[in-house]
Parts: structure tokens; sequence; C-alpha cells
């Protein structure tokens, strides 16, 4: 008899928690979310959220994290009260000089396709050092304010990469060789991966966390410097950070009996996701990329 009370206060608990997590159309990130189990119960695909959300590396949520399930879902669910503080709405017609307030989750790609514009131009109206470091509350500029918007202009030539601070790209080229042969892996493959991730950069972070030259997360390089290093690495040194990108590479070899689609998507999706799902549209995109990358490193 006192049983059925506790189960229906149970389900209700446990419903209350879902519809916090599913808000709408948007869904906020709980400790053990995969993108897999967000995917099943809200109805949709891991490759649909990986698209709509600008995800780089679709192993890699936090929590807290606010994803959308839909295209047309706002960026985040108090859209409303962020639209009337700075005046943007995220949307296409906004008046000349409008802003966005950086949100959770939002990268400059993101920004630039929801307001119409360019990455290249809110890198230059902002003055934005680095385009891979923008700031939760941070409000940029949008659109320069004229009276009437101004034809949409030329896209800028690509910039050349930055190279690494206190390391030319030789320097940056001669690490990735050393460090690969020592580890008895093919530098060119290392090279490309390294390209793919950084342009050969040690300061970029992304937005979801991996660092450095190989873009390696934080839990990452602790369980690679557990399991495969022998030693503490410290992924914002170079040396350290290739030693983790390298060592990684090697393992996924080993894991993927030398498959290099599969070694390569497993670096991008995680080994896990692709054991259980295979190699995602992303990733097939993300393989063919390195591969090119590769011919002109051999």
């Amino acid at each position: 008899m006192t049983m059925r009370p506790l189960r229906a206060t149970i389900s209700v608990v446990a419903l209350a928690a879902l519809l916090v997590a599913a808000s709408g159309s948007t869904w906020v990130v709980r400790s053990g979310d995969t993108l897999w189990s967000i995917a099943r119960s809200s109805g949709t695909t891991v490759d649909q959220l990986v698209a709509i959300n600008d995800i780089a590396n679709p192993n890699l949520i936090r929590a807290g994290q606010t994803l959308r399930l839909s295209a047309d879902a706002d960026q985040s669910p108090d859209a409303g009260a962020d639209d009337a503080d700075d005046g943007s709405g995220g949307r296409e017609d906004q008046p000349a000089g409008a802003t966005h307030r950086v949100r959770p989750g939002d990268t400059l790609f993101s920004i630039a396709r929801s307001n119409g514009t360019s990455v290249s131009e809110l890198v230059r109206i902002n003055g934005i050092a680095n385009p891979n470091r923008i700031i939760v509350g941070q409000v940029l500029t949008v659109r320069a304010g004229n009276a009437v918007p101004a034809p949409k202009p030329a896209p800028a030539p690509k910039p050349a990469p930055v190279p690494t601070p206190g390391l030319t790209q030789a320097e940056v080229g001669a690490l990735l060789e050393r460090t690969a042969r020592a580890h008895g892996v093919d530098p060119s493959l290392v090279k490309a991966v390294a390209w793919q991730e950084s342009r050969w950069r040690n300061h970029v972070v992304s937005s979801s966390g991996a660092r450095g030259i190989m873009q390696v997360m934080p839990s990452t390089g602790q369980w690679i410097s557990n399991r495969l290093a022998g030693r503490t690495l410290d992924l914002d040194d170079p040396q350290d950070n290739v030693t983790a990108g390298v060592l990684y590479l090697r393992y996924l070899g080993t894991l993927t009996g030398s498959n290099e689609r599969r070694l390569l998507a497993s670096y991008f999706q995680g080994p896990n996701a692709v054991a259980r799902h295979g190699v995602s549209p992303a990733g097939h995109r993300y393989v063919d990329q390195v591969q090119s990358h590769r011919q002109r490193f051999r």
C-alpha cells in the first residue's frame, strides 16, 4: 500500500526532469547525456543535432550546454529576454548597427549564419584577435551602423594561419615530424591531422574545449597521460600537446587494425561513437579533408 505513492512521486520527478532538459525545441545537456541519447529522447538524429548546433566533435558535449533540437529553434530557451536586452534577436532583418549577445554554444560561424553576415566581417568590425575564442555574455556588433544596409561585400581573402606563439611554421613542422618518428607514426598523417585541427597553432582552443596543435580535450589528455604516456602532459605545451595527439593516433591505429578511415573518424568522433554508430557524414567529411591534406605532406 505504501509503494504506490512512492512510484507516483518518482514518476512525477522523472517527468519533471525530462521537461526541464527538453524545453520546447531546445535541450539542456545533463550529466551522462550523449548526442545519441538526446537524439533518441527527442525524436531526431545525431547527424541532425551535429548539423544544426555546429558541433565539431559529436563525442564531446558539456553538462549545461543548450542544444537546439530543430533548425528553426532559438539559440537558447531565453532568447526573447536576450533579444529585448540587445535588440539583435538573431534575425536576418535586423536594423543597421544591430548586436548579438554571445550565448553558451555560440560560435562566430553560427552567429554569422544567423545574422546574414560572414565570419570575416564579424572579425573585422569587432576587432577580434582570435576567431576561435569568444566569451559568453560578450556583445558583438553583427552589422556596421549604416543608414541603409550596404551590399554584401565580396568574401575577404582567407588569412594565412597564425604561427604558434614562440614557434615558426617550420619549427612546428619539425616538431610534428620528430615526435611522429619517435613513436612510430607516419609523419604525414600526424601533420595532416594537426593541419586540419588547428592549422598548426598551439594557442587555439575550440568551443568544446579542445586545445593546441592536435586539439586534444583535457579529459582525453588526462587519459593519455595515465594510460599511454606514463606522465602528466601539459596540453598548453607544444611538445606535450603533439605527444598526446601522436600517442592517441598510435593507440587508435592499434584499436582499428590500422584502418585509416576508421582511425581518423575515431580521432574526430571518438572511438566509442564510431564503434557503436559507425562513421557519421561529418566524420566522412573530416576523413576526406585530412587525407587530402596528407598528400602535401608526403
